[in-house]
């Protein structure tokens, strides 16, 4: 059975660069830019992954995948944020570690960061000593 991505993001070009960039993957991809979609597509749809920025208007990307993991525990969950800073993808690291709400934080845009690798990674379908050796600035939890 093909695995679901859900990108939940509220930047259009974003959505459309990571359509490009996984048009070919071994994955479904769908992608929202708003809250309110992404919410009923978890109700319509199984979902195995949501990818979702930080930043999404009324309720924050933590939020949306604090409430996502009491409801779909089992849902890989990657919260992307606009700051490549380290300190700031850090700042993440005690909330989400003690609760278990996410598995990864990483930082836009989706292409630096080579997303791609990252959700191959978290599916089983690329060797785990080779991600660990691309010397990305992904923090897991």
């Amino acid at each position: 059975m093909q695995k679901t991505v859900l990108v939940v993001d509220p930047d259009c070009a974003g959505l459309r660069e990571i359509t490009k960039l996984w048009h070919d993957q071994p994955w479904q991809t769908i992608t929202t830019n708003t809250l309110e979609e992404a919410i009923d597509l978890l109700d319509e749809k199984v979902i195995d992954m949501i990818v979702t920025v930080e930043d999404l208007g009324w309720l924050s990307g933590y939020e949306f995948l604090r409430l996502t993991h009491h409801r779909y525990p089992r849902m890989v969950r990657i919260l992307v944020t606009n700051d490549s800073s380290t300190s700031s993808l850090n700042s993440f690291s005690s909330c989400f570690h003690a609760e278990d709400h996410f598995h990864l934080v990483t930082s836009k845009p989706y292409y630096r960061d080579s997303m791609t690798e990252i959700v191959r990674e978290m599916f089983g379908l690329e060797d785990h000593a080779s991600f660990q050796s691309t010397g990305r600035s992904n923090y897991r939890f």
